[in-house]
């Protein structure tokens, strides 16, 4: 059984390097880039976008301003809704692509593919979500070969403005960057070995400080989240060691990097042997200016 954390990782990640096994396939590009645009309406609370899917039968990367949002090799039917504003730094156009291939280790698309995308505008207004409007959707075209690449733009207004690594390092200009970021999973698994929880709440309170503000989450929440990926790991769940096949990502315009393993999924996995369940995290790293080792990226 597979626990994965949505919520809490939500810096859930072009890449450098989609997988493995990609060389040669001919895309076919889609790309509409005409503007949806919707304002901030005065019976909207607090905006809160997502974005509605669904995939079987082959592997998709769904991208907002070069960031994935999801990525994962689907053999089967599945369906799931995934809250954005946490990659959405301020108001204005965003950028949205969308990668579809045949599952790793295929060279040509099931006959039963699928996949489907809607982004949709809700209000959040403290008790429920209330659904204000679909701004875009997308399907696969019929007409397909062996790659599908879509890419359009989309305009938001959001009551704040985010600082996050936009003012970080180019990491296409560093040198020994795998190196640098397999040491930057060490670290993170080396602190939860070593039981250094306060050191993991502090590595990653910019982060969870992004997704607490563009999530609107109050104090309380946001240490409630912290809180419980603490008690998962003192409640067994042990880092995996990366196993030196991951793929490194490099996303947003060359400032966030990650690894992930062949199915798309994040590298920094944790297992519990007694209840037999994987826990994922889908984070992110950067390099802050003047810095020479990568830290959780905000």
């Amino acid at each position: 059984m597979k626990k994965v954390l949505i919520i809490i990782s939500l810096c859930t990640a072009v890449a450098t390097t989609l997988f493995g096994g990609t060389k040669g396939k001919k895309p076919i590009k889609n790309n509409d880039m005409t503007t949806t645009s919707t304002s901030l309406r005065k019976d909207v609370n607090k905006p809160f976008y997502r974005i509605d899917f669904k995939a079987g039968a082959c592997f998709f990367d769904i991208k907002i301003n070069d960031i994935s949002v999801m990525s994962m090799n689907m053999e089967r039917y599945f369906s799931m809704t995934i809250p954005v504003n946490y990659l959405i730094p301020e108001s204005g156009k965003q950028r949205l692509s969308v990668t579809v291939l045949p599952n790793t280790g295929e060279t040509v698309f099931d006959e039963n593919i699928i996949f489907a995308m809607t982004v949709q505008l809700y209000d959040d207004t403290g008790d429920a979500l209330k659904h204000v409007e679909d701004i875009l959707e997308y399907r696969i075209p019929n007409d397909r070969e062996n790659m599908i690449e879509y890419q359009t733009t989309f305009d938001v207004t959001v009551p704040y403005q985010l600082t996050a690594w936009q003012t970080s390092t180019d990491l296409n200009t560093v040198d020994h960057l795998r190196e640098k970021l397999e040491s930057a999973y060490q670290k993170v698994g080396d602190m939860i070995r070593q039981k250094q929880y306060d050191a993991i709440i502090n590595s990653m309170r910019e982060w969870e400080k992004r997704i607490a503000t563009s999530m609107y989450l109050g104090k309380e929440e946001s240490d409630a989240r912290m809180g419980r990926l603490i008690e998962d790991f003192k409640n067994g769940f042990e880092p995996v060691p990366l196993s030196g096949t991951e793929t490194m990502h490099v996303y947003a315009d060359g400032k966030l990097a990650c690894l992930k393993t062949e199915d798309g999924e994040s590298a920094l996995r944790f297992w519990n042997k007694e209840t037999e369940e994987e826990m994922t995290l889908d984070m992110m790293f950067h390099l802050k200016k003047g810095d020479v080792e990568l830290s959780i990226a905000p």
